[in-house]
């Protein structure tokens, strides 16, 4: 873990630089091509591992350097599309504006917090884990923790997706558009959400079998059963991701702060303490559950005083079905 941090982090900046670059060029109109050249990177990612790891021998320093350079490649790509023109958006000289430079600290704080939310539960669930059951557990929850990433990154992008869409027709003042945008995505998400619970609920034993051979069946089994229930949770996933990020999009902070604090760190520490307390080590599987029910309570809430409250929300609207302009995705 030292060598590969101690080789990764100092290229901290090319992973900060590329994620900045993505989103700014799906805002820039270009989603296929964003979502092209991040599996681009990918690709090349897992190449690059296979020459450092397999062919020159260097271990997990080369695996760390080939996920940097993959990363560094993708950038260029990025800078090429933003230098050539094509787009809205260019570089161009400025000067500073720091009431901006708050105002975008402020909006995106709680995207801020998610991220740094998903290190402190993977370890928070270790510890909890060591706590109160054994070290096979961890096998189990390597396991559940990548599909569930794979569903809390699915919602998140189709959050995303809407963000720059939503902000530009709450700009106009458009209502009837923002909430067809919003209702869009609460739709996708759930809908995304939910076949992700029946697949995972369904094929529990199929998806963990691949991990673990058939001479640890005991652990087999233990870990079908927390996969089963720790699925549970993405029935409400989608919701909660959908409405922080449509509050975002209309620079709502303060809620969407609330909403990915709780539901990223704050009721999952709280809810594990209070479930491995009541329950035990099974109530360390019942507590992205018990978490996510309580988020959505909380979100519910912010969005009824929101829906109730707002002034742009409550104009009067001529509703109207919500189509893309062709020339608005290239």
């Amino acid at each position: 873990m030292i060598q590969y941090i101690t080789w990764i982090a100092p290229f901290s900046c090319v992973y900060l630089l590329s994620y900045s670059f993505e989103i700014l060029l799906k805002t820039d109109g270009y989603p296929k091509k964003a979502t092209l050249i991040v599996i681009l990177g990918a690709v090349e990612n897992c190449i690059l591992d296979w020459f450092f790891v397999m062919v020159l021998h260097k271990g997990i320093q080369g695996a760390a350097f080939a996920t940097s350079l993959s990363q560094a490649t993708v950038i260029i790509l990025y800078l090429h599309h933003f230098l050539s023109g094509k787009g809205v958006l260019s570089f161009k000289r400025f000067k500073p504006d720091y009431g901006i430079l708050v105002r975008q600290v402020r909006n995106g704080f709680s995207s801020g917090v998610t991220e740094m939310s998903s290190g402190m539960v993977t370890f928070l669930f270790n510890q909890v884990i060591l706590m109160y059951l054994t070290q096979d557990a961890l096998v189990s929850y390597t396991i559940i923790s990548y599909v569930n990433n794979i569903v809390v990154l699915s919602a998140t992008g189709i959050a995303q997706g809407a963000q720059p869409l939503i902000s530009y027709y709450y700009g106009q003042k458009s209502l009837d558009k923002c909430k067809s945008l919003f209702r869009y995505s609460l739709v996708a998400a759930g809908v995304v959400c939910t076949v992700s619970f029946a697949a995972c609920f369904t094929l529990a034993r199929g998806i963990v079998d691949i991990f673990i051979g058939p001479e640890l069946q005991a652990l087999r089994d233990s870990s079908v059963t927390a996969f089963r229930i720790f699925a549970a949770s993405f029935l409400l996933v989608g919701f909660n991701i959908a409405v922080s990020g449509y509050f975002t999009s209309v620079e709502r902070a303060a809620e969407a702060l609330v909403i990915s604090a709780g539901r990223g760190l704050v009721l999952m520490a709280g809810c594990l303490i209070v479930m491995t307390g009541i329950f035990g080590g099974t109530g360390i599987w019942w507590s992205p559950l018990v978490s996510e029910t309580a988020c959505l309570a909380v979100t519910g809430l912010l969005l009824l005083i929101y829906c109730r409250k707002d002034a742009f929300w409550n104009q009067k609207e001529r509703f109207e079905v919500f189509r893309t302009p062709k020339s608005a995705v290239r």
